[in-house]
């Protein structure tokens, strides 16, 4: 009984499908410009073009695993962030960098 009160609970949180892609490709457009990291230098170090990269900042789809993984490894961009907007699984100076460019200046 508590296992489907939880499953009930999870599926009420989950956001449909479309909303979450273009949520993904929104924080991936934030972590980009945060590094700061030129798109066509993004790309390359996960080994996509340039209009791939795009497509999936716009959420017209997820970004590949292996995509990700390269990203991972290049710029300790954790997909806990991307996928589940968690900065605390970012490095320090990159979950500072995008609380700076959210904090609006006085």
């Amino acid at each position: 009984m508590a296992e489907q009160h939880k499953l009930a609970a999870m599926n009420s949180s989950l956001e449909p499908q479309s909303d979450h892609q273009r949520h993904v490709g929104q924080r991936l457009r934030q972590v980009l410009d945060a590094l700061p990291l030129p798109y066509v230098d993004a790309a390359t170090a996960m080994g996509v073009s340039k209009q791939v990269l795009r497509n999936w900042m716009a959420g017209d789809s997820y970004p590949s695993p292996y995509a990700l993984y390269r990203l991972k490894l290049a710029h300790g961009v954790s997909t806990d962030f991307l996928f589940l907007g968690d900065s605390g699984a970012l490095p320090h100076r990159l979950a500072y960098a995008l609380q700076q460019k959210s904090t609006p200046a006085h």
